[in-house]
């Protein structure tokens, strides 16, 4: 993340984003909604045989899209800057630990796969008597 020097900084250019981010996110998730809300709406003013269980299904998924919505275009982005901001202050990201170079098999623990056979290969000779007999039977 280039520009970064500062806290001040970051939260300059971290709010300027989540505007954005959000007046992108507007019209999408509005359409998407109203498209459902209307949909929904039906259920709501529901009559006739039957209308009780369709106005009370009308009433939460009208309201629960509703309220959904509302955080969705005020709340998520408040939220992520705040977040986002607790994440520089206290979760500073360390740098890798890079004074030892890589392994050349690129296991990440630092020792070769040369010194890793010659273990394996001491440990096998553990398990042989001097006359090379197998001693794992005892």
């Amino acid at each position: 993340m280039q520009g970064f020097s500062t806290l001040g900084g970051f939260e300059l250019q971290l709010e300027d984003r989540t505007v954005t981010a959000a007046q992108e996110r507007f019209r999408p998730i509005v359409m998407t909604s109203s498209a459902s809300l209307l949909g929904f709406f039906p259920l709501v003013i529901a009559t006739g045989a039957g209308s009780a269980s369709r106005w009370s299904l009308g009433t939460a998924l009208f309201g629960g899209l509703l309220v959904a919505t509302v955080l969705s275009l005020l709340i998520v982005p408040v939220l992520y800057v705040i977040i986002k901001t607790l994440e520089e202050r206290f979760l500073k990201k360390k740098p890798a630990n890079r004074s030892q170079p890589p392994s050349p098999d690129g296991n990440g623990d630092g020792q070769s796969s040369a010194i890793a056979h010659q273990h394996s290969s001491v440990i096998v000779k553990q398990n042989f008597d001097d006359n090379g007999h197998n001693d794992s039977s005892k």
